[in-house]
């Protein structure tokens, strides 16, 4: 079975101090059109859903 993976390699120059959380938010206003990188609406509202990429172990 094949199974298609990407790895993101990330560098910096400079230590970094903030969390984890810090990038994740980065990602999701940097793309804030697309629900799969965040999970807010907006006006206080969230979108949760169940993962919709199929996992290749249960086909």
């Amino acid at each position: 079975m094949k199974l298609k993976t990407m790895l993101l390699k990330m560098e910096s120059d400079q230590p970094i101090k903030e969390g984890t959380d810090k990038l994740r938010g980065f990602f999701a206003q940097k793309f804030n059109s697309y629900l799969l990188v965040h999970n807010h609406l907006g006006r206080g509202k969230s979108f949760f859903s169940w993962m919709i990429v199929p996992n290749p172990l249960e086909a």
